[in-house]
């Protein structure tokens, strides 16, 4: 955490109306197997948890509340246009911003069965940010960068669990670590008149692709719902309001049926609504470690299910000059094509691909072999002739294989420009690299 100077009024270098705050908390636990009543000799560990607690969270640098200024304004002057570099604040000035505050609630039960052979752990919570701190967007004609705010209330609450089998027969012992957790996001409080913040562009001067609102997770996607493609003329001269105006009267054989959300004039910014929740709702962990005599294996897996990306790699004026992804030689061509991907046109009158819809999101979920790793440790009748206490060979790999349906480079896409609402935007974030490691370690 940053250094934070304390001055004799009170005020602080994060604020000038800040000042320490003491977060309150407190944790209790018992254990069951030790009171007198239990006689389960096979339960080492029987314990109940439960605490509560509250945290400070500055989460951006110090002098927040304040602006540098900028050198690299330009202003055009005078009757003959003249250029001249200025100098203003860089960024807006919000003195009254604060800290986060995190509340916690846990509660949580460990069970150790065996000698540690078996041992389960859960956990239930509840945690709420309030006070948060985000950068929205602002108009452009201010001229300088947001600052940030206390513009919500987020919750977050979900359940963990823990198993672990360790277990040894003669010369062969064999750990399974696993775990899973559940998680529900919710904004609860938006802190202006309209209950939502637009989050960021999926495309340069394009829509508003995320957005923070009251009752719905921190982020979603935010944008149009489509119904399919149009195989032919008649189709889109059938899509009309009930008074006969046609609803997409610009649309051509191959182009995207938009869904008219709130059945009022056309298709309009209006009609956007949720399209994808960029947040895992179960993350998943499994740890095997296994060795024989000298040889000692382990391999790390990890998974994510039921969440959204939305692809905006690519530029409108690259469209039809620059290479794409191979799923658009399944684009719309004739009549009868069943397909999920508009006809590729340069012009896009229907707006296929200047609307943020549904059909850049794509599903997310995977199974990732994050290592595999192989060693031998070399005998020590061996290793002392060498002088040596110990000396282990290896060879290991990581990231070694992802299975996804996500068609892109990588389907775990967090969040760009320090921005929680960019999370799950995919801008062509570089790939994890697959990297194969050969090793020795040897110790004297």
């Amino acid at each position: 955490m940053a250094e934070v100077v304390v001055r004799r009024d009170g005020s602080s270098n994060f604020g000038p109306k800040n000042r320490f705050a003491v977060f309150p908390g407190f944790s209790a636990g018992w254990n069951i197997n030790k009171e007198d009543f239990w006689t389960i000799d096979q339960v080492d560990q029987l314990k109940l948890r439960f605490s509560w607690g509250q945290n400070g969270n500055e989460a951006i640098a110090p002098f927040s509340y304040t602006s540098i200024i900028g050198n690299d304004y330009y202003y055009v002057l005078g009757e003959n246009a003249t250029i001249l570099n200025g100098a203003v604040p860089a960024t807006l000035v919000n003195p009254d911003v604060r800290w986060e505050t995190s509340e916690q609630l846990d509660i949580g039960l460990d069970l150790s069965l065996w000698d540690g052979m078996l041992v389960f752990g859960f956990d239930y919570y509840t945690k709420y940010t309030k006070d948060l701190l985000l950068k929205p967007v602002i108009e452009d004609v201010r001229g300088n960068e947001s600052p940030f705010y206390n513009i919500g209330e987020i919750k977050n609450q979900g359940v963990e669990l823990q198993l672990s089998y360790n277990k040894q027969w003669g010369d062969f012992k064999l750990g399974i670590n696993a775990n899973a957790a559940y998680l529900k996001n919710e904004v609860l409080a938006v802190g202006n008149d309209n209950g939502y913040v637009d989050g960021v562009q999926w495309m340069t001067n394009m829509d508003y692709a995320t957005r923070m609102e009251e009752g719905m997770p921190l982020g979603y996607f935010y944008g149009y719902r489509t119904l399919g493609i149009f195989q032919n003329q008649e189709e889109i001269d059938s899509y009309r309001y009930p008074d006969g105006t046609l609803i997409q009267p610009f649309a051509q054989p191959g182009d995207l049926i938009f869904q008219d959300t709130d059945g009022q004039g056309g298709i309009t910014s209006d009609d956007r609504t949720m399209i994808g929740n960029p947040w895992p709702k179960w993350t998943y962990g499994l740890n095997i470690t296994a060795g024989w005599k000298g040889f000692d294996f382990a391999t790390f897996l990890t998974a994510k299910t039921h969440l959204d990306v939305m692809t905006c790699q690519y530029k409108l004026n690259y469209r039809g000059s620059a290479n794409m992804p191979t799923f658009y030689l399944d684009a719309w061509q004739q009549e009868g094509d069943r397909t999920n991907i508009p006809r590729l046109t340069a012009i896009d009158p229907n707006e296929n691909y200047r609307r943020a819809s549904d059909h850049f999101m794509f599903d997310a979920s995977f199974i990732k072999i994050g290592l595999i790793e192989l060693g031998y440790t070399l005998p020590d009748k061996i290793v002392h002739k060498m002088k040596m206490s110990r000396m282990r060979v290896y060879a290991a790999m990581d990231n070694a294989a992802i299975f996804t349906k996500y068609q892109l480079f990588d389907p775990e896409v967090g969040p760009m420009e320090d921005n929680v609402l960019s999370t799950g935007l995919d801008r062509s974030i570089y790939p994890q690299a697959r990297t194969t490691r050969l090793g020795l370690s040897v110790d004297f």
